[in-house]
């Protein structure tokens, strides 16, 4: 896209080198000055478009930046909550090798562990 910029430049330069050495009050010096308008209006749609694009671009790139931190945070508190399940649901388990798991801490922690390990299944293999 540098190519066309510069062309567009050095059509402009060409016709303003042209229109210096023209008479002033000639009928074509007025096209050489519309031909340079519409150079000029062209350069300038080309510079807004770049502008636009480099915008969408940072802004598509920013949008990727946090979608990538969310990602990163979203496994972090599974992990961080699969990690206290299976804790929660060994230490239970231990307790239950010379005393029973009382109903109101134990079981339901072995319960949740084993429903947590099973969703976490079934969401990676898509069941």
């Amino acid at each position: 896209m540098r190519k066309t910029k510069e062309l567009l430049f050095e059509d402009y330069e060409r016709l303003n080198e042209i229109s210096k050495v023209m008479d002033a009050k000639s009928d074509q010096r007025g096209d050489i000055e519309e031909m340079k308008d519409k150079i000029r209006n062209e350069l300038i749609k080309y510079d807004s478009i770049e502008m636009e694009s480099e915008s969408k671009k940072n802004e598509l790139e920013a949008q990727n930046k946090w979608e990538k931190h969310k990602n990163l945070i979203n496994i972090g508190g599974v992990l961080g909550g699969l990690i206290v399940t299976i804790w929660a649901t060994y230490t239970s388990l231990e307790f239950d090798k010379e005393h029973t798991i009382t109903s109101t801490v134990g079981r339901p922690m072995v319960n949740k562990g084993v429903s947590a390990f099973n969703d976490m299944l079934n969401k990676l293999f898509k069941r």
